[in-house]
């Protein structure tokens, strides 16, 4: 008889030891000898009790005392018992049980009158008219992907000063017009330092690269993000993170990471869907006001999903791309000023809320204007209902919003400008159709197109001039892109005047994407494209309209062209002065390779990892400012 092939357990394969769990029936001498209880625990086959069937772990299911707030043990959900009971146990909760839904349970959403399981929960009595309801909390190790291969490096995080700075920094530049995090809550957590409550390490490390982008210098900036995006990314790859709310909140601040060329299956359009697919999975498009969720989790659902609309809107606008989230599915509540309640008192709540009004109109106006098959009469019409309600938005506005000749807007106003005015060429501006329905451009349109490029321009003058560029969002890009575009048809007017004041204002807005570059990257195709339209113009200018006569590519000032060595650095310093010059960002960069992985220590909790570098920490020594550098990323 031939003998039994023992396979070692992922642990020991990982670090090429020898394993004899399969003999011992519990974790192995290699894992023991580490000395990490948790990492024995999930090693170890649970023990068979009474009653239970090979594979159940024994213990409180939801409806027993712990009301739904319970750990299974490794695996069990994937394979045992408890994963083939788990539909029963939560169709056949007790009459009136109704746990509350807060960070420590797993919520379900049961969908519409179609879905099996919205019909079973609905016929078991729950008829209370919520589709969210509390679950069985499933153990890390049951909803993670091979948790054992998870490398160590996305568990790291920099010393603690310089998560300090990072996190000051995202909360002053990025939240306070993007609040998806709640900054009350969270820094509560993070505080506090208790190992049986930390923050989400996986939010956190999506934070620190927006902190990065703010606070560390144009030459090291990329590098740093990308290694905090590295970071979170394998965190999500892994499902390492079992709330899935804090899910789309990190992910939607990834999208803010330029990850390369790819505009399909990376960058901000896969994020935002990604973020699109997991919250209307949850149900956060759906009323959650008759669910046990509690408040503060209504409230931050809420705001979530309306920043997630708001996303999906510019990249529907952005890239001609159908959105992922349609309001006529969607009940949620409107938001309110009590949704920004734990948000921070710098949260530009009045931004976000126009911000959100203005893309609901948007939305709207991009379904019965460009969807296909539209006919000119239906266009026409679509377009003439989006301009009255534009129109009432603007005139909406309240006074510190308004934009006026002789009052210069702040950065958030200017923000809000942009988005409106961009819209309006996008929605007005000529297209390339047949003669038949360009005779149906008008010359308001012509006029509306000019008006916004004017006050494109001189908003974007602005944000350079007052050094705020690096605080503006990725698709800042996508503005200058549009203006661009208009503005240089403007170029080519019969009048001399026109066309002078016309190259006034396209060679402003070039020179605005120029800086933008070395802050957003994407911006570089952009900018080489209109500064090789404009090299080509010249040269035809100089040699009397011989194309034989084209510029080559080193002639140009194009993509290379964008140097960060240039005083860019000194102009993007923005309201945080001379924070990038006190951190040693290159020695960040030199320390940034990642560790080898050590498998044993990745199912020990993010408490261990928040032990290990924080309590250790010399806080006598940074409250003096001494020794202020990255350390070991």
């Amino acid at each position: 008889m031939q003998n039994q092939r023992r396979v070692a357990c992922g642990t020991c394969h990982t670090r090429k030891v020898k394993c004899d769990a399969a003999v011992r029936s519990r974790a192995s001498h290699a894992i023991r000898n580490h000395g990490h209880p948790q990492l024995i625990q999930a090693a170890t086959p649970p023990e068979r009790t009474a009653g239970t069937a090979h594979g159940e772990v024994s213990g409180p299911m939801v409806g027993s005392e712990h009301q739904g707030h319970v750990e299974t043990g490794p695996f069990a959900i994937a394979s045992g018992e408890a994963f083939k009971t788990s539909l029963v146990e939560f169709v056949e909760q007790p009459s009136g049980f109704r746990p509350p839904i807060d960070k420590d349970a797993r919520v379900t959403y049961t969908g519409n009158s179609l879905s099996n399981l919205n019909l079973l929960k609905r016929a078991s009595g729950m008829n209370d008219g919520s589709s969210h309801h509390a679950s069985n909390r499933v153990s890390r190790q049951s909803v993670s992907y091979e948790p054992d291969r998870l490398p160590v490096e996305a568990l790291q995080l920099p010393d603690k000063q310089t998560v300090d700075r990072l996190l000051e920094a995202y909360f002053a530049h990025i939240s306070p017009g993007f609040p998806v995090v709640d900054e009350v809550r969270f820094m509560a957590q993070y505080e506090a330092r208790d190992p049986s409550n930390p923050p989400s390490l996986l939010l956190l490390q999506a934070m620190l690269m927006a902190g990065a982008h703010i606070l560390a210098e144009s030459s090291e900036r990329q590098a740093l993000k990308a290694t905090f995006f590295r970071r979170a990314k394998m965190l999500i790859d892994s499902r390492f993170e079992r709330n899935r709310d804090t899910v789309v909140q990190a992910a939607l601040l990834l999208a803010t990471h330029t990850d390369g060329i790819e505009d399909v299956c990376a960058n901000d359009w896969y994020w935002v869907h990604y973020a699109s697919t997991v919250a209307l999975g949850l149900g956060m498009h759906r009323d959650a006001e008759p669910s046990t969720l509690v408040p503060h989790n209504k409230r931050m659902w809420r705001r979530v999903f309306w920043l997630l609309f708001c996303n999906d809107v510019a990249l529907a606008l952005h890239f001609g791309r159908p959105q992922s989230i349609h309001l006529q599915d969607c009940d949620v509540r409107p938001i309110s000023q009590d949704d920004f309640e734990e948000c921070g008192t710098g949260t530009q709540v009045d931004f976000v809320m126009l911000n959100i009004e203005l893309a609901i109109v948007v939305s709207e106006a991009i379904r019965r204007q460009f969807r296909p098959n539209v006919d000119n009469e239906s266009r026409k019409q679509a377009l003439q209902e989006a301009d009255a309600q534009l129109a009432r938005w603007s005139q909406d506005l309240p006074d510190h919003l308004r934009l006026r000749p002789t009052i210069t807007l702040d950065m958030y106003a200017s923000l809000l400008h942009l988005d409106y005015n961009t819209v309006l060429i996008l929605m007005h501006r000529l297209q390339p159709r047949t003669r038949a329905e360009q005779a149906d451009m008008t010359k308001e349109d012509g006029d509306i197109c000019s008006a916004a490029a004017s006050h494109v321009q001189s908003l974007l003058e602005g944000l350079r001039e007052r050094q705020s560029l690096v605080s503006a969002p990725g698709s800042i890009v996508h503005v200058c892109f549009t203006a661009l575009i208009h503005l240089s048809t403007e170029l080519h007017v019969g009048n001399p005047v026109l066309s002078s004041a016309a190259r006034r204002r396209y060679d402003s807005v070039l020179e605005t994407l120029r800086q933008i570059c070395s802050i957003w990257p994407q911006g570089n195709p952009v900018y080489y494209y209109f500064e090789h339209k404009r090299s080509i113009s010249r040269q035809s200018r100089d040699v009397n309209d011989h194309p034989e006569q084209m510029p080559t590519d080193d002639s140009m000032q194009g993509p290379g062209i964008v140097r960060t060595s240039e005083p860019l650095g000194q102009r993007e310093q923005d309201s945080h002065g001379d924070a990038t010059n006190d951190l040693d960002w290159q020695g960040t960069l030199d320390s940034l390779q990642p560790e080898g992985s050590d498998s044993s220590r990745l199912f020990g909790d993010w408490a261990e990892w928040q032990e290990r570098y924080w309590h250790g920490t010399d806080l006598e020594a940074l409250s003096t400012g001494e020794d202020l550098t990255m350390g070991n990323i």
